[in-house]
């Protein structure tokens, strides 16, 4: 039998020299470690010190392959995941230095378990153990959760670093401002006038000149004024200059934290009293005195809105607010008004619904070409739904909710039938758990170091957390638990009874039910409405309660 084969995934610097330097070293390394191992190394795969929380890694990705894996990357979320294929892999082992190396996530747990599948292993160098090992899953999880530690630990101390040159004064830009730049020698920001001039022009303009942030941003585009990013300004590029301190020379730091350590979730903004507020921190482009009247004249303006500037929300006019949509650029529609004088009555508002990109001022050489629709149009086509739909509806969908409910209803008469032996099946799983925490229980009480404790004790509590998940998994076969669910479920179709028996639908039933109206290209338009269902296909609309959508169509003259 010949000697199994083996290759080697590493992680290199960017640096050119020290990645030559280093791909030569550790070939010469792992050469000779997989000698000493009596395998055949086969072939060495590097990536440039990418992050091991990321499976996008092309080197990653190629060995995964070569190991007899597919790869499918998830189009919203850019993930990927694995699947074993009908290739046979092209070694026997992967050899890695340490967990870390390898990945730094839970996710990779299911990619070793589809390269077991394959019967392919790792060899965990520093760790010492392997994926060959009964008990594999076991450490994997102890060292995973460790190397994130060191991870949280090290944002610790980087935080900690960040203060520190902030409490000296020494302040960093993620992104320099307009009319900004950093003396590379000095390492101090300076004013670039030819810049600058562009917001002193935006502030003058505001406050002296009344004008508002749409029209301004006009204005610097009719004279080439472009943003730092060298694009050309919108109204809300203009007000995020407007609001910015720094261009009165003030650095606020300690403003925000997050919901995590890492600060990887969502941004928080702290009381105003836990502020630093650091004047004169960088030169200043515009006056404090210039700065803080173009601050009340915003908040002038913003009282004077309908909503009182409710940060995000604006106050449809009309209740086709976000729900009419162009079919050929995807865009939404916007309400148009115009006038209709009259001379012997009073003058009508007529209003009219026209796609965003057509209108769009910025997209001049790609505006969508999709025509409008009246508000009167609409008014009438969906009066004349609301006098179908009762046909409609019992045409084509009653039958089918009643086929729905007799299926949901036998699945839980299954359940009630084979609830024990699904509750033994999680009962062994709970017992495994338990056996888990006995384990790592043991091993704390034979003398572990401080920080490997504290993972350990993490890990428990992961272990505790699936546990309740189990147990509340357990309710799901109570016989009365059950029972009620049908019962939601026969309520649920005494609804669907009910809506089906509605001879008519006013035009504010219709509106309420609407949930887009699309514009197609050859004028005809698409209105889809919710109905209430106990259909669970692709096409549910999900909601307070489970909805299907419902289409009419109509020709637009």
């Amino acid at each position: 039998m010949g000697k199994e084969k083996a290759v080697v995934y590493a992680r290199v610097s960017t640096n050119q020299e020290q990645q030559k330097t280093s791909i030569e070293w550790q070939k010469e390394y792992y050469a000779q470690y997989a000698k000493d191992k009596g395998y055949e190394l086969v072939k060495t795969y590097f990536d440039e010190g990418l992050s091991a929380t990321s499976s996008n890694r092309k080197e990653f990705l190629e060995m995964l392959y070569d190991a007899g894996l597919n790869a499918t990357r998830q189009e919203n979320s850019g993930v990927y995941t694995f699947d074993t294929s009908n290739r046979e892999p092209r070694f026997d082992w992967i050899i890695v230095k340490d967990i870390s190396r390898f990945a730094r996530n839970t996710d990779s747990t299911s990619i070793i378990r589809r390269l077991v599948e394959k019967d392919v292993y790792i060899i965990f160098e520093t760790a010492g153990f392997t994926t060959k090992d009964d008990n594999w899953e076991f450490h994997f999880g102890l060292f995973v959760n460790f190397a994130q530690q060191e991870s949280v630990d090290r944002s610790i101390k980087g935080k900690k670093a960040y203060q520190t040159r902030t409490d000296k004064g020494d302040y960093h830009m993620s992104n320099v401002l307009l009319g900004y730049k950093r003396n590379l020698e000095t390492k101090e920001y300076e004013i670039d006038e030819d810049e600058a001039k562009t917001v002193r022009f935006i502030f003058d303009q505001y406050v002296n000149h009344g004008k508002g942030t749409t029209e301004i941003a006009d204005m610097c585009n009719d004279r080439g004024y472009r943003t730092k990013k060298n694009k050309r300004f919108i109204g809300n590029s203009v007000l995020r200059i407007i609001k910015n301190e720094k261009f009165k020379g003030q650095v606020i730091t300690k403003r925000y934290t997050h919901t995590t350590i890492t600060g990887s979730h969502k941004r928080i903004t702290l009381p105003k009293d836990q502020w630093k507020v650091n004047d004169n921190a960088i030169p200043k482009i515009i006056s404090p005195t210039m700065f803080d009247k173009a601050q009340e004249i915003m908040h002038k303006r913003v009282q004077a809105t309908k909503n009182h500037g409710r940060k995000g929300v604006k106050v449809p006019k009309s209740e086709f607010y976000k729900k009419i949509f162009c079919g050929k650029c995807h865009s939404d529609y916007v309400r148009i008004s115009a006038i209709k004088k009259r001379v012997n009555s009073p003058n009508i508002t007529e209003y009219f619904y026209s796609c965003r990109n057509r209108r769009n001022k910025m997209r001049i050489d790609n505006k969508c070409t999709n025509r409008g629709v009246a508000h009167n149009v609409l008014v009438r086509e969906l009066t004349n739904i609301g006098e179908k739909l009762n046909i409609r509806f019992n045409e084509n969908r009653i039958v089918e909710e009643e086929q729905a409910l007799d299926r949901i209803l036998k699945r839980l008469d299954d359940k009630l039938k084979n609830g024990e032996s699904e509750k033994e099946k999680i009962k062994v799983q709970i017992a495994g758990l338990d056996k888990q925490i006995e384990n790592i229980t043991t091993s704390i009480a034979g003398g572990v170091s401080e920080s490997v404790s504290k993972v350990m004790f993490n890990k428990i509590d992961q272990i505790e957390s699936e546990k309740s998940k189990l147990e509340a998994s357990m309710l799901e076969y109570n016989t009365i638990a059950i029972e009620n669910e049908k019962q939601e479920y026969i309520d649920k179709f005494d609804e669907i009874v009910k809506f089906s028996r509605k001879k008519t639908f006013t035009y504010e039933d219709v509106i309420g039910l609407v949930d887009g109206i699309y514009i197609l290209e050859h004028r005809e338009a698409l209105v889809e409405l919710k109905t209430p269902t106990l259909l669970l296909d692709d096409e549910i609309y999900k909601g307070e309660t489970d909805y299907a959508l419902f289409p009419f169509t109509f020709q637009l003259n």
